[in-house]
């Protein structure tokens, strides 16, 4: 049985562990002095020319659009492709009937596969270059359906992951190195930690858009797609779901090129802020107008 009895004061003085002298020895502060040493390193590289190269590169890219068909962000992708409804057809696999031939069809008039999962109303052949008449609307569900994917829209979804991926790198290496700059809180006040914490601000809204860039579309452009697609699986003969298909790829396009030109806009911010401010950001104890430590400019 556990004992609750009050200990006495001897005992309680032997069990008490001095904190004061913690940081006296062991290895946090060599630590703590090689990471900072290899942050700023880092950080400097950024800061001079991986930064600037970076905004100047995502910039190209949107430049470069205006008249390279083969760029992913070419607005002439508009026009064609299934950003329009008119090139959105539902692929049905049919059987005209149990002992008949079987054919091929879709919502629009081409199809290759064939498939005993669906059936349409009406017999005879169907026409492969023309629509598909009222008699052959397809009764029931038919799983084995399939949409046309966006192939433009593939090749943007790639190129918005690798270059978020570049730019969180470098937003994740200078808050590492900006938090490890934050100099020794003194009583009477922190003179410049206050344009610290205004450039970390900037930091972290690069560091959000470039984070946005990436998982732009992975939580909601496919999976919403792929509902809209099950959906129409369901219901073949409502002819509306390709006009949503299509209006969620053309908004998948455009909000990405504005996606691209908001992580253009939060990089120069930053580096503005950061550059006008560079003494009470990398070293605010040693401003010698106190009175101005804490104003950014």
């Amino acid at each position: 049985m556990p004992s609750f009895a009050k200990k006495s004061n001897s005992e309680s003085k032997v069990e008490q562990v001095r904190m004061a002298d913690t940081f006296e020895s062991g290895s946090a502060g060599e630590v703590l002095e090689s990471f900072k040493q290899e942050a700023r390193s880092r950080a400097k590289a950024i800061l001079q020319n991986e930064l600037p190269e970076y905004i100047r590169h995502i910039a190209d890219l949107l430049k470069q659009a205006q008249d390279d068909e083969a760029s992913p962000l070419w607005k002439g992708h508009l026009k064609s492709g299934t950003f329009d409804k008119e090139n959105i057809h539902l692929k049905a696999p049919i059987r005209l009937a149990e002992d008949g031939p079987a054919t091929s069809a879709t919502n629009g008039g081409h199809g290759q596969e064939v498939s005993k999962t669906c059936t349409f109303k009406g017999e005879g052949t169907r026409n492969g270059s023309t629509r598909l008449k009222e008699s052959d609307i397809p009764m029931g569900r038919c799983w084995q359906h399939s949409t046309p994917p966006n192939d433009v829209c593939d090749r943007l979804m790639d190129l918005l992951q690798v270059e978020g991926e570049k730019g969180l790198a470098l937003a994740l290496v200078l808050q590492r190195w900006l938090r490890l700059e934050v100099p020794t809180i003194e009583d009477g006040g922190n003179f410049g930690v206050g344009v610290q914490s205004q450039a970390m601000a900037h930091i972290k809204q690069f560091w959000s858009s470039t984070n946005n860039i990436r998982r732009y579309g992975e939580d909601s452009y496919y999976p919403n797609r792929a509902k809209l697609e099950t959906s129409w699986c369901e219901y073949p003969n409502i002819e509306n779901f390709a006009a949503a298909i299509a209006t969620m790829d053309r908004s998948f396009f455009a909000g990405a090129r504005i996606e691209l030109e908001t992580l253009i806009s939060q990089s120069l911010y930053m580096l503005n802020v950061i550059r006008n401010n560079w003494v009470k950001v990398h070293d605010p104890k040693n401003k010698g107008d106190k009175e101005q430590a804490n104003v950014l400019y």
